[in-house]
């Protein structure tokens, strides 16, 4: 039953976007997978100011990436340049969101974005801004949700961060 839950589940995010490699990252936010390996990826800030408010934690109350809180609007910046594969605001409880992927099979997602400044599709360099913080979706407070997915898996940003 509940793998028919899961199939249905992806199916219904599947249909929410024209991009046909969105596929991957969708069901991987809904498998508790994480990546244990290493990468040699260095990853910029996605904001000049802010303050971490929640870490990374696929244990117990699942949190597949960090909270930064910052000042609504405040400027979000690409952590690595790629190509944005998605935006908007489909995915249940991410708000408006902003996908980014990168070389060697890693994306970035930047959620609950008051605002989007790219397009999809566009090419992005590392401290590009690509939006503005806000509260959307199931946001409690002001903050951006930043999450890395490293071979479709989530994994912990903070090792990579410059």
């Amino acid at each position: 039953m509940r793998k028919l839950i899961l199939c249905l589940l992806f199916f219904s995010l599947s249909s929410c976007t024209s991009y046909r490699g969105m596929n991957n990252y969708k069901s991987a936010r809904y498998r508790s997978e994480t990546y244990n390996g290493h990468k040699n990826i260095q990853l910029g800030y996605p904001l000049r100011k802010f303050r971490i408010t929640r870490g990374f934690a696929p244990y117990k109350k699942s949190h597949y990436g960090v909270d930064f809180a910052a000042p609504r609007g405040n400027s979000v910046f690409s952590t690595h340049s790629g190509r944005v594969i998605y935006t908007g605001s489909s995915f249940r409880g991410y708000g408006k969101l902003v996908i980014i992927e990168h070389p060697n099979g890693y994306a970035s997602f930047y959620a609950h974005l008051d605002r989007i400044n790219t397009k999809l599709g566009a090419l992005v360099d590392q401290g590009q801004r690509i939006g503005l913080v806000g509260d959307t979706g199931n946001a409690r407070g002001v903050h951006l949700h930043y999450e890395l997915r490293i071979d479709e898996k989530a994994a912990d940003p903070s090792p990579y961060f410059l």
